[in-house]
């Protein structure tokens, strides 16, 4: 995938940045950052531009971490059913193999029992 080289404006800030991600995709988000930061801006007017880009900072890497650690816990998850999936598949091979040992078993007094009527 070829990089893009593009200049944003975060709260008035130009960051020139080169991604492999689409252009729309990186305004996109630049645009998510921004708009937090000039959310939590107004919403305390003691709050500098950078103190509000470091607690945004925060509240992404917070969703970050956690979101890392709920596909962590859903790939064992995953892992653990495909597991048990497999046991139940060997334990159904195994009733399956019993079934027709027990049909062969009971072929021959079938065939006694039918003689006798």
């Amino acid at each position: 995938m070829s990089r893009v080289r593009l200049t944003l404006n975060i709260c008035g800030i130009n960051c020139t940045i080169s991604s492999e991600e689409e252009e729309d995709y990186v305004k996109m988000v630049a645009e998510e950052v921004s708009q937090n930061i000039t959310k939590t801006m107004n919403s305390n007017e003691k709050v500098s531009s950078s103190m509000a880009a470091t607690l945004v900072a925060l509240e992404y890497c917070d969703a970050a971490k956690k979101a890392s650690i709920s596909s962590d816990n859903l790939r064992v998850q995953i892992k653990n059913y495909l597991e048990d999936i497999a046991n139940l598949s060997t334990e159904i091979e195994q009733k399956n193999k019993e079934i027709v040992r027990l049909k062969l078993e009971l072929e021959p007094l079938d065939s006694k029992t039918k003689k006798h009527r």
